[in-house]
């Protein structure tokens, strides 16, 4: 039992992806995300939006594409590992959104968007574009300290991402977390296919 769950324990981040979708559904994280969006608005100011305006960028499709188009011709083959995960992952991420249709939050919108709010785009975008950079990161050369330093750099990117998307009013909490254990499934099952045939 202990090998099948350590060889298998990325399904539950899939696991808890649905029980995320089925609390949502039933209205058991409302308090919750109230509550957590209230906290962002403790640290609310002109230059915090501004600064989260920036953050959320990082994670917004021009900037993903921009970053995968100079992926191509910075590290090559692997640009296209990076690319199909990228895109694979955008793709459920729309098709889930379509299913679940959970309209967004009727908090002040501090940024434009449209369209349904769970799973978090943002969330599984950064996730999966930052965690395979992490992925290459750690097959790298590079020294050890370096590299753990980068890693931790792109995984606060990433917290910082999902924290600005609820400051701006345009997800709820619930959307995040569930977003980014959807996108954790599929990351390392993108690597541990990309281990497989390389």
């Amino acid at each position: 039992m202990k090998n099948f769950i350590k060889k298998y324990y990325y399904f539950g981040f899939l696991f808890f992806f649905l029980l995320m979708v089925i609390l949502i559904k039933m209205g058991f994280t409302t308090k919750i995300d109230l509550a957590i969006y209230n906290f962002s608005q403790r640290f609310f100011s002109d230059f915090m939006t501004s600064l989260m305006k920036v953050i959320t960028f990082f994670a917004s499709p021009i900037c993903i594409v921009g970053f995968l188009l100079l992926s191509l011709l910075f590290v090559g083959k692997k640009s296209l590992f990076l690319i199909l995960a990228v895109g694979l992952n955008q793709i459920i991420n729309q098709v889930l959104k379509m299913i679940i249709a959970r309209p967004r939050p009727d908090f002040p919108h501090l940024v434009v968007e449209g369209g349904y709010s769970c799973p978090s785009g943002h969330a599984m975008g950064s996730v999966m574009f930052y965690g395979v950079l992490c992925y290459f990161l750690w097959q790298s050369n590079l020294n050890k300290a370096l590299k753990l330093g980068l890693m931790a750099a792109l995984m606060l990117i990433t917290v910082g991402i999902g924290f600005s998307r609820i400051y701006l009013g345009v997800h709820f909490f619930s959307d995040i977390i569930a977003g980014m254990s959807l996108s954790l499934f599929l990351l390392i099952l993108c690597c541990k296919y990309h281990l497989k045939t390389n």
